[in-house]
């Protein structure tokens, strides 16, 4: 588990292979929070500007299979 003193290391490059640890697709885990990055997004229609729109597509699609 991660102090406050290790966060702030733990989201950088270093940080992720000192501290992460790689999973499997097949790995069974609760997922509570997925943060893309987008340049734009229309509230009332959803529609996204910006690199991430294909990668949410992605995680929601594969998301959705597993349910």
């Amino acid at each position: 588990m991660l102090t406050l003193g290790t966060i702030k290391e733990a989201h950088t490059h270093v940080g992720i292979a000192k501290y992460g640890r790689p999973i499997g697709l097949d790995e069974n885990m609760k997922v509570d929070l997925i943060v893309i990055g987008s340049v734009a997004v229309d509230t009332t229609t959803g529609a996204q500007l910006g690199k991430g729109e294909v990668h949410l597509n992605a995680i929601l699609h594969f998301l959705w299979l597993l349910n």
